[in-house]
């Protein structure tokens, strides 16, 4: 029985991350989220211009956040729905959601024909006990991160060789290109975590990119790393060491061939051994590798957390060094010559027809060194110092036996220089200060990220030159780069300037670019300033009534918001009244001292009376705290009307009306008096709504607002609405039918799209509401997200209590309608359910705010929705506010879909 983990990771990383490229390989922005979120399925569209297809096969290559739990798929649907994704797209997506299950996919049938023709004459025992997971990027979508040419292949190739020593189908996991992702990595880790035993055997193989972090740690690039969040979207080889303990296995094998992953070991607290400490010499540096190479045995001890684990660590590179790929095996040399090693048993170096580990890099590194010229020099870690020597691997062809055996020595001879300079002609061209948006300059704000762009015309070249970039400066993070490998044409490299300290003043720095060892520099100078802050960083906003009565108190909220990402000040923020007073002092100006920090706000609320009838006037202004002249200045126009007298004049009679009575109603902290008639034909109640100007939409300080509820005065006449959503009982009488999905005789008509409330008005004499009354009846004089205050709970509105409003505890989710006027609801008009139970049917086409039609706005002339308000049992407490606009089809059709008639008041 085995009791190991056997874990091989081949990393074929190709060429250094960050080699300079003349123009950007793709437009667009990389996506940063991994795996994507709703709000990334939303972007794809909106902003990215992808189709439903696109959208949904990237969401089965990266995985998606929302929980596979009903109640989170219900609510993300509701969000696609009203962002108006098809039906087709959201029932694929719930199927995709609900029956995710494993990572797992049939592999290529070419790959599996072709593993048949090489398959081992007598596969090792070992095989059936192998969970491979095999990785590979070629392609990546960050544009500073260029592309490789063959780390795919490497990955097919690797899994052809597992399949061909008889590794069963089911046990590999195989990921290239968007299906290597962070995400699918740890989802496959997982699986086989549960899926092996403790003499199972786990082989990963990863060809991609490589690179280091500020500290020295090494990452994996994944498909959608971004070079701007290196940590957060790059895969740490300290995530992979951790994910070793929880394996129930002990054996682990390393081959990394990857660009400095010399430093692979130090994710497994492993003793440095200091291999890249070569002398200058290229004969010594030769000459000492095998030397070197046994010794690391000796001294690699450094337990990982499971003290019965045995770690191998194979690295193609030492830890500055890059990993090179071969255009003419069209391969990454490292896993070239390993599997040439295996597979063809060149590193059966005793001629007995197994290689082992020893065999195997031993091979790999006399080829390399002797490809590359020392430039690519493998390094090994053996935890403990001896590993398991009866661990074998066969070879699929074996070598004759009468061969005499190969030496694993290294010839110590020094190589001749591939690179003269005579062979190289090149011209730094331009060097220049940049800011992000590539834009030249040379004063920056402290914080402003910098660039130092350099453009250069290479000639001529050597085999094997390099372009290296260097930038060395007082006061800034030196930085050093490897780009690329030497190339005829024209080339450019932005190289981000960082401050050792954020220290305000005069820099110069140093710009050296070495091509195949020539080196050209130029000076550049540039100034970093204390942040400021603008105009255009100031916003005011002032929340209150637009109109209120003479000698009646409001209160009025000012918010003023520093939008500045960097820099903070003192201000002094004065309030000036016209025609108002405060705290009994009329026309006062009154000033407040406030201390701005980057993206922080000031806020503060007032009571304020109104003086006499006429035009009013709230204003804010805001300076700096040392100056005098206004920085910025905001104004709300108040209208004062005359308090009415004490005497309540005789109800007026309307066509179609008979009067009840009049009703005093408070709600929000606002009281009004308003008169109730009902319809003579359909024995309806409704409210006469004494109409005004009030303040349509929502402050941009409201939680949760959406961008199409813009803020903007409305007057109305005055009109009639219905005091409830309009009974299935009433349906009946009038249309002879009842569609509804719940019954009852007092339970609102629901499954009535906009054309069938249409067709009813139209026999009724009524009419729907536009957006505009529907909105000033339901605040009834209030300005707070709902008419009964800042939030509402189950207790009194019929809405899906799993998804409150702002922080608020969750509350009961009915899942059907209530009795219209059944819960206690009612608003300061005396109107029911105007939050929650149904959404309401208006009259309007959905489109923007037309903020020029102030008087009656009846909304856009034509459209492909009609407007719904009030939100509805089936959402959550959001879509409820006053100021949320839903819409949908006018043909639609749903069990969430009510209405309330309207009519304008005729005399008799």
């Amino acid at each position: 029985m085995w009791k190991w983990i056997v874990l091989l990771v081949f990393l074929s990383l190709g060429i250094g991350w960050l080699d300079a490229q003349p123009e950007p390989k793709r437009s667009g922005l990389a996506r940063h989220e991994q795996p994507m979120t709703l709000e990334n399925i939303l972007d794809a569209r909106d902003m990215e211009n992808k189709s439903e297809e696109q959208i949904l096969a990237e969401v089965k290559a990266r995985d998606c956040t929302i929980p596979n739990e009903e109640a989170a798929i219900k609510a993300a649907l509701q969000e696609l729905y009203k962002a108006n994704f098809s039906r087709k797209f959201r029932d694929a997506l719930a199927a995709f959601l609900r029956n995710r299950t494993t990572v797992w996919e049939a592999l290529p049938e070419e790959m599996k024909k072709a593993a048949e023709l090489e398959k081992a004459a007598n596969p090792p025992a070992y095989a059936s006990k192998i969970w491979g997971l095999i990785l590979g990027v070629s392609d990546y979508e960050d544009t500073a991160i260029p592309d490789l040419m063959f780390a795919q292949k490497d990955a097919r190739v690797f899994c052809q060789y597992l399949l061909s020593l008889g590794v069963p189908e089911q046990q590999l996991y195989y990921l290239t290109e968007t299906r290597a992702t962070l995400s699918n990595i740890k989802k496959s880790l997982e699986e086989i975590q549960k899926k092996t035993s403790k003499d199972g055997i786990i082989v990963v193989f990863f060809s991609g990119h490589g690179g280091a972090d500020a500290q020295g740690d090494l990452y994996f690039l994944m498909q959608n790393t971004d070079t701007n969040k290196f940590a957060e979207t790059a895969y740490p080889m300290a995530d992979f060491r951790k994910m070793l303990q929880g394996m129930p296995t002990e054996k682990v094998i390393a081959f990394l061939d990857a660009c400095h992953s010399g430093r692979a070991a130090k994710a497994f607290q492993v003793k440095d051994v200091q291999m890249g400490a070569l002398s200058r010499e290229h004969h010594e540096k030769i000459a000492m590798l095998a030397r070197r190479d046994s010794s690391a045995s000796s001294d690699s001890y450094g337990l990982a957390e499971n003290p019965n684990q045995q770690i191998a660590i194979f690295s193609s590179s030492q830890e500055d060094q890059t990993s090179q790929e071969d255009t003419e095996g069209k391969q990454g040399l490292f896993t070239y010559y390993l599997l040439e090693g295996l597979k063809q048993g060149k590193a059966d170096g005793n001629r007995d027809g197994i290689v082992t580990l020893e065999e195997g890099f031993l091979y790999t590194q006399k080829q390399l060194v002797e490809r590359t010229r020392g430039e690519q020099i493998p390094k090994k870690y053996l935890l403990p110092k001896r590993w398991d020597e009866q661990f074998k691997i066969p070879a699929l062809q074996r070598r004759e036996t009468s061969q005499p055996p190969i030496a694993p020595t290294i010839d110590s001879t020094p190589p001749v220089n591939p690179t003269p300079a005579r062979l190289i002609k090149y011209t730094l061209q331009t060097a220049q200060m940049q800011d992000e948006a590539k834009r030249q300059k040379t004063e920056f704000v402290l914080g402003e990220p910098m660039y130092a762009k350099i453009t250069w015309l290479t000639q001529k070249i050597a085999s094997g030159s390099k372009d290296e970039i260097s930038v060395r400066g007082s006061g800034i993070k030196g930085f050093s780069k490897v780009i690329s490998k030497s190339k005829v044409g024209s080339w450019g490299y932005p190289a981000c300037i960082e401050l050792l300290e954020p220290i305000a003043g005069d820099y110069e720095i140093e710009i050296e670019l070495k091509v195949g060892g020539m080196s050209q520099k130029r000076k550049l100078s540039f100034t970093v300033i204390e942040p400021s802050i603008q105009a255009q960083d100031i916003q005011i906003s002032i929340t209150g009534k637009a109109s209120v009565q003479e000698k009646e108190t409001a209160t009025y909220e000012i918010v003023v918001v520093n939008a500045n990402p960097r820099a903070e000040d003192e201000f002094r923020i004065e309030i000036r009244l016209s025609n108002l007073e405060y705290q009994g002092i009329v026309n006062r100006t009154w000033p407040s001292q406030a201390t701005l920090k980057p993206r922080t706000q000031w806020k503060a609320a007032y009571n304020i009376t109104a003086s006499s009838p006429g035009n009013a006037q709230l204003t804010v202004d805001v300076s700096f705290a040392i100056g005098e002249s206004i920085l910025k200045s905001a104004t709300k126009e108040i209208q004062i009307t005359a308090k009415p007298a004490p005497t309540q004049p005789e109800a007026p009679a309307y066509r179609g009306f008979t009067y009840l009575r009049t009703q005093t109603y408070t709600c929000g902290g606002v009281t009004n008096t308003v008169k109730e008639y009902r319809h003579d034909q359909t024995g309806l109640e409704f409210v006469l709504i004494p109409g005004g100007t009030f303040m349509m939409g929502s402050p941009t300080s409201e939680t949760a607002r959406d961008s199409d509820e813009v803020q903007h005065q409305v007057t109305l006449s005055p009109y009639l609405i219905c005091k409830t959503e309009v009974t299935q009982a009433v349906w009946e009488r009038v249309m002879g039918s009842n569609p509804s999905n719940f019954k009852g005789p007092n339970l609102p008509v629901e499954c009535v799209n906009w054309d069938d409330c249409m067709a009813f008005c139209q026999k009724t004499g009524l009419s729907l509401p536009t957006e505009a009354q529907w909105e000033f009846a339901c605040r009834a004089g209030t300005q707070t997200p709902f008419n009964v205050g800042s939030n509402i709970t189950t207790d009194i509105v019929n809405y899906d209590g799993n998804y409150p409003y702002a922080g608020a505890s969750k509350g009961q989710d009915r899942q059907t309608t209530v009795a219209v006027g059944s819960l206690p609801n009612a608003n300061a008009y005396g109107l029911y359910d105007m939050h929650g139970n149904l959404w309401e049917w208006c009259s309007d086409w959905y489109g923007d705010y037309q903020t020029s039609q102030t008087v009656d706005p009846k909304g856009v002339a034509a459209g492909s929705y009609r407007v719904c308000r009030g939100g509805s049992w089936y959402y959550g407490a959001q879509s409820c506010r006053s100021a949320y606009r839903y819409y949908d089809s006018p043909s639609y059709r749903n069990q969430y879909l009510g209405f309330r008639p309207l009519s304008l008041p005729l005399f008799r």
